[in-house]
């Protein structure tokens, strides 16, 4: 039983690239998003001696990935998303989160960082083109450090004081 039958020819001319490889037949309708998101204004700041957070200004909704490191040398696209530094050991620390198309501020939250350390933040973010998400080139901030070490020590100490323990 045939399904299709072609009895007449519904385009005329010449075809060139794509179609004409498939017999005058296009394919795909082609056009899609093509273009990656601009990420800029990547912002590290330390909320504590053991905690930060991370900003970043974009044209593009959809996911990203950022990891805090040690080193000002951005990874790349593919070492931010597996929480990586550009050596591919682990970053100090990682994070996700899904940016919408404008200012991000505090979109990463990160915890277990050493303190008085200075870190930097790197960013990467695709968009959501289907079926192939366009990648933005991987950003990195300005350093910043965390806050010296914890109070508890300082709370023990002064309790120990007080109570006339030495």
């Amino acid at each position: 039983m045939e399904l299709l039958s072609r009895t007449g020819s519904i385009f005329s001319g010449t075809f060139s690239g794509a179609a004409a490889d498939r017999g005058g037949v296009l394919l795909s309708g082609g056009g899609g998003d093509t273009t990656a998101p601009t990420l800029t204004s990547p912002t590290g700041a330390a909320t504590g001696s053991t905690t930060a957070t991370g900003s970043v200004t974009t044209d593009e909704d959809g996911p990203a990935w950022a990891v805090l490191t040690t080193s000002a040398t951005t990874p790349d696209d593919d070492q931010i998303k597996a929480g990586q530094d550009h050596t591919g050991a682990a970053a100090a620390a990682s994070d996700t989160a899904t940016l919408s198309a404008g200012s991000n501020p505090a979109a990463f939250s990160f915890s277990g960082l050493a303190a008085s350390t200075a870190y930097y933040l790197h960013i990467v973010q695709e968009d959501e083109a289907s079926p192939t998400p366009n990648t933005a080139t991987p950003v990195t901030s300005s350093s910043f450090t965390t806050s010296g070490g914890s109070s508890v020590g300082a709370a023990a100490h002064y309790y120990s004081h007080m109570s006339g323990e030495q």
